[in-house]
């Protein structure tokens, strides 16, 4: 994860740090969202 894009907002979605997402959800009550990757690190992931 490039650390400059945390905190940006791009169309209308705000990054966030992935250690954040389940207090974000609790705080939020958010019931469905999406994680994304660029292809190259989701080919890197096993």
């Amino acid at each position: 994860m490039n650390p400059n894009e945390i905190g940006r907002t791009v169309a209308h979605a705000k990054i966030y740090r992935s250690e954040q997402i389940a207090k974000i959800i609790r705080k939020n009550r958010i019931q469905i969202g999406m994680i994304t990757a660029s292809a190259k690190e989701a080919q890197q992931a096993e």
